[in-house]
């Protein structure tokens, strides 16, 4: 009796656990087995044994290289299951591969999907690949697929008329897929190969750097930005493409001006940022690009950021919104009506070039705490009331004994303590400067009042300068030094616990830029609408903080006071 239950697979898992082979190894060779049976009863024209007939692993086996190669694959370690299980168990898979049957393709790959997201493999979850196929458009038309994470979405395009799938390499998982999607394939770089088609889904690898490009005079794209261009200009028709946050935002870069090239030609539609988590293996959010060559001129760039489709109280996030049905669902009504809101935003051209084709979702979704803080009374720029001064790498040279020579001592991260001090910890960064060097360092001296924001890595953590301050004591690079211009304007103290509020902090969370380092850009900084009130309002926001500094004094004591406790007995 055939088994459809959605767990098939599993006992299959269970047979090759004991084998020699490690988890993404079995993980493979199920799926290459799912496929045998699948493709035995769906496609004839491969002419796969049935495993009903008890043909011998290794003939189908023989029988899948066949058919993979007339696709345009090879199948890599035919012999795997052959050189690492017994007999007795080679018999025992052909019986439960007999056994299993779905009744679409689709509820196969489902399965698959599930048995990957369940083993931590990097495959693109069925959900997301069907969000991905629904906003290219996939039916009725030629899809490539380009690299290997796209292989998923690949074997769930049953309403194309045509699949190619491209990539540098051909796992046993993949060439499962292919087999089930009767795709063919083009082995290599895609972007190398360059195939054309009317739709591009693409699902380039993270973080790497492109080596294709011929042109020496441009810096080269990282690997997804690489991809985003290979899918506008190897597609007719639509394209989607999954990156991280940081192609959105990356400055200074052939990225910078492939954003600025695609929103001036109208190409991008949708910008659609996922939670953390949404993919195996990486906490980054992933990013959905979605691209079209017919656009009309005047319809905004749709930006979704979907950590917000659902209430905070929704049970999905306590369980983790990309596992939950409920998310996939509330993002596919959103995607289906994009209208504005609290998880979606519609911008013009106009506004992506006032954030200097910056496409970060998060300058557009504004957050909770930046409609508050934008809605403020008496507002004015921080760079209106304070000097921002950019920190910079200093490099101290070792053994400098000329005449303009100087020690520097500089305030790292580390060095700020949890009350926004800075106490030192040993050893201290002592920096010796000369020359160029020294013209640097002098102008990061800090002073008596200034407060110190960390601009880059742990952003938003903030200290204030003391009386205590060492005349060479100099801000390291990831800080932001912001001086208060005219102290009868804005005290130092009223500006730092402004900056350290609850308010301003889950501000600072929601502007930051960049993937894998969250960064603070200096304009936005700079732009901070910050109150100024009166010298009363003010004085009674420094009264606050003499009493929040004084607590801490009091734990401090506390501390020490435990310290000393714990010593009485048995102390070294």
């Amino acid at each position: 009796m055939q088994n459809t239950d959605g767990q098939q697979l599993f006992p299959l898992v269970e047979l090759l656990r004991g084998q020699r082979l490690r988890l993404h190894e079995i993980l493979e060779q199920v799926t290459l087995l799912a496929a045998w049976a699948w493709c035995s009863q769906n496609r004839p024209e491969m002419s796969l044994p049935s495993p009903q007939d008890r043909p011998g692993i290794p003939a189908a086996m023989a029988a899948i290289e066949k058919a993979l190669s007339s696709m345009g694959a090879e199948l890599p370690q035919r012999d795997a299951l052959e050189m690492n299980c017994t007999g007795r168990v080679l018999q025992e898979l052909q019986e439960q591969v007999a056994e299993l049957a779905w009744p679409t393709g689709e509820a196969l790959v489902a399965e698959i999907g599930m048995l990957g997201r369940d083993m931590r493999a990097d495959l693109l979850s069925p959900d997301l690949s069907k969000i991905m196929l629904k906003q290219a458009k996939a039916v009725g038309q030629k899809v490539l697929f380009a690299y290997e994470m796209s292989a998923v979405p690949m074997a769930f395009a049953d309403g194309a008329t045509s699949r190619v799938y491209a990539s540098q390499s051909v796992t046993p998982l993949t060439a499962g897929l292919v087999l089930v999607a009767g795709a063919t394939v083009i082995a290599g770089n895609p972007e190398v190969a360059r195939p054309e088609a009317d739709v591009v889904v693409a699902a380039p690898a993270f973080g790497l750097k492109a080596t294709w490009r011929k042109d020496t005079e441009t810096p080269k794209l990282s690997s997804e930005g690489a991809g985003l261009q290979f899918a506008w200009e190897r597609s007719s028709s639509r394209a989607v493409v999954l990156v991280t946050p940081g192609v959105l935002s990356r400055r200074g870069s052939s990225e910078d001006a492939l954003r600025t090239s695609l929103v001036r030609a109208n190409a991008i539609e949708m910008v659609i940022q996922l939670p953390s988590q949404t993919l195996a293996n990486t906490i980054l959010p992933p990013v959905l690009v979605v691209l079209d060559h017919s656009r009309d001129e005047k319809k905004p760039i749709v930006f979704v950021d979907a950590e917000r489709v659902l209430p905070q109280q929704s049970g999905a996030r306590r369980s983790g919104l990309p596992s939950h049905p409920e998310f996939w669902g509330a993002l596919n009504a959103l995607l289906d009506a994009p209208d504005q809101g609290s998880a979606c935003t519609l911008a013009t051209r106009a506004d992506i070039e006032s954030n200097d084709f910056d496409l970060s979702v998060n300058r557009y979704v504004i957050g909770d705490a930046s409609r508050k803080i934008h809605a403020l009374d008496d507002a004015r720029p921080l760079a209106d009331v304070a000097e921002i001064i950019r920190g910079q790498l200093i490099k101290g040279e070792d053994g400098d004994d000329s005449d303009d020579s100087a020690v520097m001592i500089e305030i790292g991260g580390r060095d700020i303590d949890e009350s926004g001090q800075i106490r030192f910890q040993e050893p201290r960064k002592v920096l010796e400067v000369s020359g160029r060097s020294r013209r640097r360092a002098e102008q990061l001296r800090v002073r008596p009042g200034d407060v110190l924001l960390i601009g880059k890595g742990s952003t938003g953590r903030i200290a204030i300068v003391g009386e205590d301050c060492g005349q060479n004591w100099v801000a390291g690079q990831v800080f932001l030094i912001i001086r208060s211009q005219d102290r009868g304007l804005v005290r130092p103290e009223y500006l730092y616990r402004y900056l350290a509020s609850p308010l301003v902090q889950q501000y600072l969370e929601e502007i930051a830029s960049g993937s894998g380092i969250p960064i603070l850009k200096a304009q936005d900084i700079k732009s901070l609408p910050v109150p100024v009130p009166g010298r009363n309002e003010q004085e009674r926001v420094i009264d606050v903080h003499r009493q929040i500094m004084t607590e801490y004094e009091a734990i401090d004591a506390h501390r020490a006071k435990i310290d000393d406790l714990a010593r009485v007995c048995w102390s070294i």
